[in-house]
């Protein structure tokens, strides 16, 4: 089955013309947001715009080796430059913006395409950790980059005949939707889609609904089968599911969807792994207020930083393996993380550890959406931890009830 680059291949020779739109090329733009276009493409208050055919002389001769680490490969710049599709689009607009204080990252280009419409692509997070600490923060708090976002895309929609599209990867994603979703009703009309590529949902208890709904309609979200970052703080299920030539949390790479033709290759619904972490996650972010969020996040992402993994790719490639490392610890932290999914007062008089499975059995005793645990889970031997002996927990009933 092919991707992304099978498609650039296959429909390259056919002009935006020619064969209109589709999902697909929607990815391939998200896509290209990720390669490091500063000192090159035009910025917003320039005025002028380049080829992409120029843009990637440009690079290839100043930038070459500062591609994100989690963007596309230059196999992927140089093809979409030889196609006759993609190489006369023009890119301009770009504002790029790194603030380690705030550890905000923040990229958007406009891309004008041969139908005359333009995309704008905002930047998802690269492979750090750091950006991924960035999407469980949106749980609690409005992010520097999506203030940035819906500025952005305001003050640089300043053409009242042009019809856009707007989309993006991941963290890009939620950036789209949260920047459309604040537009005045006259420039919102002007958009045709808004397309968010595995990107987490906006958190209700810092967006206005009703603004949000404006957006139904025009709102494109598609995920990967194995959905764990684009399923966070979703509010309707999914437009499409797409399948994957990775397994678990690789599948966020947009270079892993499966095309064929000028389409996904769709699946009906999640993996039964996924459906079973996002229970958990669910579960957290349901009964717990804004500070556990906080105070979760910040445990977390301070261990998986202090077992030195700095970025999602130190991570086990498979689903389960992949989560088990993130909650099984060595110390007493996963009891401490443990507390903000459950609510459940330490017990310090019991051994820390446990992982997935004995947090997976807590859920279920409790009368967690958990059951049935999935067989991967079910095959795993025994652990001791945070639970009793017999597996309940030593504590209050999940959402603090008694």
């Amino acid at each position: 089955m092919g991707n992304i680059m099978t498609y650039l291949k296959w429909r390259g020779d056919l002009t935006f013309e020619e064969r209109p739109f589709c999902e697909v090329d929607n990815l391939v733009l998200s896509e290209l947001a990720y390669l490091d276009f500063s000192h090159i493409v035009p910025g917003v208050e320039e005025g002028n715009t380049l080829t992409l055919a120029k843009v990637s002389q440009l690079y290839y001769e100043q930038v070459r080796k500062k591609t994100c680490a989690s963007g596309p490969s230059e196999d992927f710049l140089s093809t979409m430059t030889a196609s006759r599709r993609y190489q006369g689009v023009l890119l301009s607009k770009l504002e790029d913006v790194e603030d380690p204080a705030t550890q905000t990252e923040f990229t958007a280009l406009h891309i004008t395409l041969g139908d005359g419409t333009v995309y704008v692509a905002f930047r998802g997070t690269n492979d750090s950790l750091m950006g991924w600490r960035e999407d469980f923060s949106m749980s609690f708090q409005l992010m520097p980059s999506q203030k940035l976002a819906a500025a952005y895309l305001e003050k640089t929609m300043d053409s009242k005949e042009c019809r856009y599209r707007v989309g993006g990867h991941s963290k890009g994603g939620n950036l789209a939707v949260y920047a459309a979703m604040l537009l005045p009703e006259e420039k919102q009309a002007q958009i045709l889609n808004v397309y968010s590529n595995g990107g987490s949902g906006l958190c209700q208890e810092i967006i206005d609904l009703g603004q949000y709904e404006r957006l139904q309609g025009k709102l494109v979200r598609i995920v990967p089968e194995f959905s764990v970052i684009g399923s966070l703080f979703e509010h309707e299920a999914p437009t499409k599911i797409v399948a994957s030539s990775a397994s678990g949390l690789s599948q966020h790479d947009g270079f892993t969807w499966e095309v064929e033709g000028d389409s996904f290759t769709t699946r009906k619904e999640l993996s039964k792994e996924a459906k079973f972490y996002n229970e958990i996650f669910d579960q957290w972010i349901e009964s717990a207020d804004r500070e556990q969020r906080e105070t979760f996040t910040k445990d977390l992402f301070d261990t998986l930083e202090a077992g030195e993994a700095k970025r999602r790719s130190d991570l086990p490639h498979t689903g389960f393996e992949g989560f088990e490392s993130v909650f099984k610890f060595s110390d007493c932290r996963f009891s401490l993380i443990f507390q903000g999914f459950s609510g459940a007062p330490l017990n310090p008089h019991r051994p820390p550890g446990g992982g997935l499975r004995s947090a997976a059995n807590q859920l279920r005793r409790l009368g967690g959406r958990c059951d049935p645990i999935p067989e991967m889970l079910r095959g795993c031997p025994p652990s001791r931890g945070a639970c009793g002996g017999d597996g309940t927990l030593q504590g209050r009933h999940l959402g603090g009830g008694p």
